[in-house]
């Protein structure tokens, strides 16, 4: 062999080695780079700035970033979003007690207990810890099996929840982390681009445009509470509602067959989204947040169609038993006699209220919440 032929020969190994050498060495500078990304954003309190299409998402950045100290706040799912509007509620709360009240309803689309406690941990903290924190709750947003839990596992997982109990559980979660693991360098080089508002309208504006309710259809306030079925059929006929009744129907099937299929199917409570209802309660305990649960409206027509196999009886019972050994309000207004189960016509498709029903149930809850805030408000 010549010594040209010897010299090529090792100078290929050479070359190899080198190149693995490389590509190691920017493989390890990428993982620094990122992990450095994920230190700044938490450092920073960055995660809720990320650029989302979601408004409900959006809103948590506005309410970050734009509101002061506020008195009580709301959380929930779109549900929740629909059923509590700020300015009814404050309204009715002034009619009520003669003081001024400030609010924000943080509800997230497709919310589960999962998000509410994510949000509740990393949010509503220091200067932006509310008095008290009304939480909406329901069958599909304790059910620890819903698909609905990828998007609080897709916007609020923080990178040390994904091997907690709380973190991805199935395949469909599990391919999700590779967003996460990226999300945090996205929010940097996106973040010159958000323009941040400068007042509470605007996030009023993200609320009723993520909610599709409008304030500007309202119950005039001298409206008895409660109002029984009848005078709440007259109100909907007043306003011209009462001819969509097919359609609300139709939209309650949709809903029904949606309910078996995505956010009931394989109906757990006791699983992951029951140990974050009861981290949620801890926190509250902890910071000093008077915490009360609020067991949302379903029309009759939704719960005999979507609640075939006793989920509802199951969640109502894990939720008032986590609540009652948490020593926290469970409020459900059909159920302890302030008012009569609200009628198919409040709701849009027989589980997310309506423009009239979102104006009766935020002037009904805030009338009922109304003396345990007062209180809470002279305590803090």
């Amino acid at each position: 062999m010549t010594g040209r032929e010897e010299s090529s020969r090792e100078r290929g190994p050479l070359w190899r080695r080198a190149i693995r050498s490389r590509v190691l060495r920017l493989l390890l500078s990428a993982l620094v780079i990122l992990g450095l990304c994920h230190v700044l954003v938490e450092a920073f309190d960055l995660r809720f700035a990320q650029i989302t299409a979601e408004s409900s998402y959006r809103k948590l950045e506005v309410f970050r970033t734009g509101s002061g100290p506020i008195d009580v706040a709301f959380l929930g799912s779109s549900r929740m979003g629909r059923a509590v509007l700020p300015r009814v509620f404050e309204a009715e709360y002034e009619r009520q007690t003669g003081h001024d009240l400030s609010t924000f309803n943080l509800s997230l689309h497709a919310g589960t207990t999962l998000g509410y406690y994510l949000v509740t941990r990393d949010l509503l903290n220091g200067e932006h810890r509310p008095k008290v924190l009304v939480v909406g709750l329901g069958a599909r947003g304790f059910n620890s099996n819903s698909p609905h839990n990828e998007h609080a596992i897709r916007h609020l997982l923080a990178p040390g929840d994904l091997l907690s109990a709380v973190g991805p559980h199935d395949r469909a979660e599990v391919m999700i982390v590779p967003e996460i693991l990226f999300r945090a360098p996205a929010t940097l080089l996106t973040l010159w681009r958000w323009e941040l508002p400068e007042s509470r309208v605007f996030a009023d504006d993200l609320l009723e445009a993520s909610s599709n309710v409008s304030s500007r259809v309202a119950l005039p306030g001298d409206f008895p509470l409660p109002m029984t079925n009848a005078m709440l059929e007259a109100a909907i006929r007043r306003y011209g509602l009462s001819d969509l009744r097919e359609r609300v129907l139709e939209l309650t099937e949709d809903r029904i067959r949606r309910a078996h299929v995505e956010s009931l199917r394989d109906f757990d409570v006791n699983g992951r989204c029951s140990v974050a209802f009861e981290r949620l309660l801890r926190i509250c305990r902890e910071r000093g947040i008077r915490l009360v649960a609020v067991n949302l409206p379903v029309s009759a027509e939704y719960a005999r169609g979507a609640y075939r196999n006793g989920e509802y009886e199951k969640y109502l019972e894990r939720a008032r038993t986590l609540c009652r050994d948490g020593d926290v309000p469970f409020i459900d207004l059909a159920k302890d006699g302030d008012t009569e189960p609200l009628p198919l016509s409040l709701f849009r498709d027989g589980h997310h209220l309506n423009e009239i029903g979102s104006h009766y149930y935020s002037r009904l809850l805030s009338k009922r919440l109304s003396p345990l805030i007062e209180q809470a408000v002279e305590d803090d």
